[in-house]
């Protein structure tokens, strides 16, 4: 942004963009949104990616697929993704707001994976099993946020991870 999510005005991302602050607000019910818009079409983009994989593979695969169908192989795009995540990281309030849609994109998601589990969407597998692989994403930001690293690498390792049982051990 122009000078920070919080220091930019919504006027002057709108003059940027040629456009009213009324046709802004038609789009947009915060700056914040504005932002995320970018993220929930990439959302979009992963439950479709999963609808079209095979019946055969399992969750893991499946998921894993559907991410590195939606990875970016354009270095100017990658960068955009690169910094969006940084001031996801660093805007308390538009993290905030990330953190709320990742509730929505993941009950979203959670009937797709109820299909592939064989169960209803309102089971306790099929939601739990949703909100593993979304903390997965999100364990996964925040890794490479913090350390630097290959995305989609680091989440290879987290999936696997879950699907081997995530080391819980029994229950007693």
């Amino acid at each position: 942004m122009l000078n920070g999510v919080v220091g930019t005005t919504v006027e002057q991302i709108a003059a940027r963009a040629g456009v009213s602050e009324r046709t802004f607000f038609r789009y947009f019910a915060t700056k914040e949104d504005a932002v995320l818009s970018y993220i929930w079409l990439k959302a979009d983009e992963l439950r479709a990616a999963f609808v079209q994989r095979p019946d055969s593979e399992s969750l893991a695969t499946a998921f894993l697929a559907a991410v590195r169908a939606t990875r970016t192989t354009d270095e100017v795009e990658a960068s955009l993704d690169r910094s969006l995540l940084r001031l996801l990281r660093e805007t308390p309030s538009l993290r905030a707001r990330w953190l709320a849609a990742g509730w929505d994109t993941a009950a979203a998601f959670t009937p797709l994976v109820a299909d592939r589990l064989g169960c209803d969407a309102h089971d306790l597998a099929a939601r739990l099993a949703t909100s593993a692989l979304f903390s997965a994403i999100q364990t996964t930001i925040d890794l490479v946020g913090e350390e630097g690293g290959d995305f989609l690498a680091m989440l290879e390792v987290a999936v696997a991870f879950l699907a081997r049982g995530a080391h819980l051990g029994q229950v007693t």
